[in-house]
């Protein structure tokens, strides 16, 4: 595992589900400072990273709590408005951290990031593809509706 830094942030797969309900609920920490007896303070991103809810750990203390893996250093990731606009970047350049069980996220990508032609046009294309299926649909509603036409004026008034 890599050397902790201020401003890691962490992925915690809790080996005790009920200590997770309790302390990072979303999985997600990051290490805000350290204090005088090599304790790091973990905080949760479950309070928007505030330290309403924080813990000082040491790397054996957290090692108890789960498995942990490196997500990304704050430092090194820009924040980016909007899911539109992030999903613009490469999936390896973008980060994503849950807020309160996942009703509020925050998008972030690398600091030099820039959005992809690749991954744009593939946007694009999802886009195209939902286009031509709600085409058809409506293509198969407006066939649907002029048979029910045809056999009201033919006296089925129950066919619509």
């Amino acid at each position: 595992m890599k050397k902790i830094q201020i401003k890691d942030v962490f992925i915690l797969k809790p080996f005790d589900l009920s200590e997770a309900a309790n302390w990072c609920r979303d999985n997600y920490f990051l290490v805000t400072r350290s204090d005088d007896n090599k304790r790091f303070i973990f905080v949760d991103s479950y309070w928007g990273f505030t330290d309403q809810n924080a813990k000082r750990l040491t790397l054996k203390d957290l090692h108890k709590l789960g498995h942990i893996h490196f997500y990304f250093n704050v430092g090194e990731v820009r924040r980016v408005e909007g899911k539109e606009n992030w999903l613009r970047y490469k999936k390896s350049d973008r980060f994503v951290i849950p807020e309160q069980h996942g009703n509020a996220m925050k998008y972030a990508v690398r600091q030099l990031a820039q959005e992809d032609k690749e991954t744009i046009l593939k946007l694009i294309d999802k886009d195209i593809a939902e286009e031509k299926n709600n085409i058809k649909q409506a293509h198969r509603r407006l066939t649907r509706l002029d048979q029910q036409r045809l056999k009201v004026e033919a006296g089925e008034l129950e066919a619509y």
